[in-house]
């Protein structure tokens, strides 16, 4: 029978040590077992199946170590996103990976997921940032992959081959993470309205083919932010079939030119309107919505499917135009 199958029992361990007893006891019992971190991921990997042991890391909170000298955080798996964002910016560090969960996911499932987010498209995925991890094995053995210098060449990549193995090959115990310096200069934002989603798709073709790298590049479509305006009464612009957001937080003044030269991109490309945001608040707005874009439409009842893909910068000219069925929020 098809609907929503019972866990046996859901444990809520504090240390590496109760996590290894638990593996264990369910490999001695043959019992399937799930690790869960916040449960925001979208593919299902923390879903229960009948009869399993669910084991929810979210008690193992603690920031173990923020070394700035070596620029690196140790953390437990139920750390939230941003709060390793916090902790380290109290350091003059920063950690870049945030997915549009980031106020509520964990470390540990971003690992396990390979978390993408706002920034990938500049600073790269979660595995960029993953150096070392102690991780439980099936056997309930405890075992320490990766390193936590700046070079690492010998041997296999063990470390990476665990990120976005969603609890396949082991339950994450501990992460050490890559932090960047903490960012200075103040964001420029550029907002493009696009009648079409290809027309949207060649200004981001024309912006990389210049040589521009925005640190944050979002598209989000009528339907997501109808969806967001509807649930927060954010009064949010839906006159246009797309929105493409683009971020630039180099030191001014190149700040500035590469602001004014994506907004030229976008203005060749066909945009009714390009825009510069002036308006901190305005713009984390505009970011805030791309966040809440999946939440925004499930309040509203609707059925979402979600792939996560990736096509050449290239061919993106091919997309066809936004269907009002088919809600997009991307990262370009």
């Amino acid at each position: 029978m098809g609907g929503v199958r019972p866990a046996a029992a859901v444990v809520r361990p504090r240390s590496t040590a109760e996590v290894a007893a638990v593996v264990a006891a369910c490999a001695r019992h043959a019992r399937p077992l799930v690790p869960r971190g916040a449960g925001t991921g979208l593919s299902g990997g923390a879903n229960a199946v009948d009869g399993c042991v669910v084991l929810s890391t979210e008690r193992m909170r603690e920031i173990v170590e923020i070394d700035e000298a070596e620029r690196l955080a140790v953390v437990q798996p139920g750390v939230v996103n941003d709060d390793l964002r916090a902790a380290a910016a109290q350091h003059g560090l920063w950690y870049p990976p945030d997915p549009a969960s980031s106020p509520w996911s964990t470390i540990g499932g971003n690992v396990a997921t390979n978390a993408g987010g706002l920034c990938c498209v500049k600073y790269g995925v979660t595995r960029d940032y993953v150096l070392a991890l102690e991780v439980v094995t099936a056997a309930g053995e405890v075992v320490r992959v990766g390193r936590r210098t700046a070079k690492g060449v010998a041997g296999y990549d063990l470390a990476g081959l665990m990120v976005g193995s969603e609890g396949t090959l082991g339950v994450i115990t501990e992460i050490t993470v890559r932090l960047r310096p903490l960012r200075t200069g103040s964001p420029r934002t550029v907002v493009g309205f696009f009648d079409t989603l290809a027309a949207a798709g060649d200004a981001v073709s024309r912006v990389t083919a210049r040589g521009l790298q925005p640190s944050a590049f979002e598209l989000i479509d009528r339907v997501c932010l109808h969806a967001v305006n509807s649930w927060k009464h954010t009064g949010l612009p839906e006159d246009a079939a797309v929105l493409l957001l683009a971020q630039t937080d180099l030191p001014e003044p190149a700040a500035e030119q590469e602001a004014a030269a994506i907004h030229a991109e976008f203005e060749a490309a066909g945009a009714r309107e390009a825009v510069f945001s002036t308006d901190a608040t305005e713009a984390d707005a505009l970011f805030d919505a791309r966040r809440l874009a999946y939440p925004a439409l499930e309040q509203r009842g609707d059925a979402i499917l979600t792939e996560d893909v990736c096509l050449p910068r290239g061919r993106w000219r091919r997309c066809s135009p936004v269907s009002r069925r088919s809600p997009h929020a991307t990262t370009c």
